[in-house]
């Protein structure tokens, strides 16, 4: 009884599923047909003919030859497609169960690849490159304060270190993109300003002050739009085997179209820096012994460098910041106009660097093919030393060391005869660091359509420096 009972189950589906098959076979159909060049009719093997949309296709054979099988019944859309040919479409209707034919004939066309672009300037759109760039756009930087243009750069491009050489005032870093990429070319990466290349290495002062100064600090963080950076060897492809360290391109703010908009800044503050060294002294060796110039058993005289008689040796450094810019003009004629002057004293005496400067930009367009920049800037700085790192007239040397080179304090001077650490030598001592920084550049962009564009860019870069040691 269960047997006959399968069996009538099997009889039931199978009589169900005849019709649903019959439906599937009698609703689709075969289209063929063959691909030719139409110029000159030979067969066309390896095109792809296919229904767009429903990943139903098939490869031309070396006759130009296709069968395409399972076509659903109706009227479709059939594109053939060959490289080095124009695409074709046309509308084949298909009957259930039967075979459409459907003929290409296929025109020959030139193939449009990406644009070659050759750059030969200082300035090529992120765009136009294959190469690693990262771009800084300052007007998202507002809410974080920086000091110098250097700080811009550090840690807000990945690869990109800024490493600090003094804590003085006026000081500047190390750059590097990448960490050092040669070793018979130099590992400073090249750096341009609206097209001028500028000088991109430290400017060491005297060799007493184990210092150094950045131009690239000359110019106002405040003038700057952006800054892009091709980072590592790659920037070669551009500018040469001079630029294996990587390139850093600063553009500066430029003048806009309608009236004149002023910017106004003040800002302050000071620079601070804790205790240094023990605030008791276990050992009875004077230190941060503050009662002043104290007579050791020898009958030399000296101060206990941890801790002189005025309580430390160092200060709250003020800083103040100045500037004022106005940006406006027509069409055919723009203007960026800046002002500024900063001043900023260090935790230590007689450390301070003071800036004043200024930038005119101007934007002179006098046919919608021609365009002309005019970027000027010029920055005055001094900047006061003490004498720093591994020196024998260093600070941090001198203040740790006593009549017998060890730290039992003070500096082994005689009263009567020099001034101790208080208010002696490295002190007194006058190390003062004056440069003129100049930059000018004239760029002439013509673009006769809107795909061709010719550039040509001259610029100046004037960096002065004037060192003066006065004991």
């Amino acid at each position: 009884m269960r047997l006959m009972r399968a069996g009538l189950v099997a009889v039931l589906l199978a009589g169900l599923s005849a019709p649903a098959t019959l439906v599937a076979q009698q609703a689709t159909g075969t289209i063929r047909g063959q691909v030719t060049d139409a110029a000159t009719a030979r067969p066309i093997s390896g095109t792809q003919v296919y229904i767009p949309g429903t990943g139903h296709g098939t490869i031309t054979n070396a006759q130009g030859a296709f069968l395409l099988t399972n076509v659903p019944a109706g009227t479709v859309t059939l594109r053939a497609e060959m490289l080095g040919y124009a695409p074709i479409t046309q509308e084949v209707t298909v009957a259930a169960g039967q075979t459409a034919t459907a003929n290409f004939n296929l025109s020959q066309t030139a193939v449009a690849l990406d644009e070659l672009v050759v750059t030969a300037t200082g300035q090529a759109r992120k765009k136009e490159i294959g190469n690693s760039m990262a771009t800084i756009d300052v007007a998202d930087m507002k809410v974080t304060p920086v000091k110098g243009t250097q700080e811009l750069l550090n840690g807000d491009v990945a690869g990109v270190y800024v490493l600090a050489n003094s804590g003085q005032p006026g000081a500047g870093g190390t750059i590097r993109l990448r960490g050092n990429n040669s070793v018979s070319q130099g590992n400073n990466p090249i750096i341009y300003v609206d097209g001028v290349r500028i000088y991109s290495g430290l400017t060491p002062t005297m060799p007493l002050n184990r210092n150094a100064s950045l131009p690239l600090n000359d110019i106002n963080p405040d003038d700057i739009a952006r800054i892009e950076v091709i980072k590592g060897p790659a920037a070669t492809t551009l500018y040469g085997t001079e630029a294996s360290a990587g390139v850093i391109q600063i553009f500066t703010k430029q003048g806009q179209s309608g009236a004149p908009r002023w910017n106004a800044e003040i800002a302050a503050g000071f620079n601070h820096q804790g205790h240094i060294g023990s605030s008791v002294d276990p050992t009875g060796m004077w230190i941060n012994d503050c009662s002043g110039i104290q007579t050791a058993g020898d009958g030399t005289t000296f101060e206990d460098p941890t801790c002189p008689s005025s309580g430390s040796w160092l200060r709250n450094g003020p800083i103040q910041r100045y500037s004022l810019s106005v940006r406006g003009g027509q069409p055919q004629l723009s203007y960026y106009v800046s002002g500024s002057y900063n001043n900023e004293n260090g935790t230590l005496k007689n450390t301070s660097t003071s800036a004043g400067g200024f930038r005119a930009n101007f934007n002179f367009r006098p046919t919608s093919t021609l365009n002309l920049r005019v970027n000027t800037s010029y920055t005055r700085r001094n900047t006061d030393w003490v004498p720093d790192g591994n020196s024998a007239n260093g600070v941090l040397l001198n203040v740790s060391r006593g009549p017998g080179g060890n730290f039992t304090g003070g500096t082994g001077c005689d009263p009567s005869v020099d001034a101790c650490m208080n208010n002696g030598d490295i002190f007194t001592t006058t190390n003062t660091t004056k440069s003129d920084h100049y930059i000018t550049g004239v760029t002439l962009e013509y673009s006769p359509r809107h795909w061709l564009m010719n550039r040509l860019s001259v610029g100046y870069d004037y960096n002065n420096t004037n060192d003066q040691n006065v004991l």
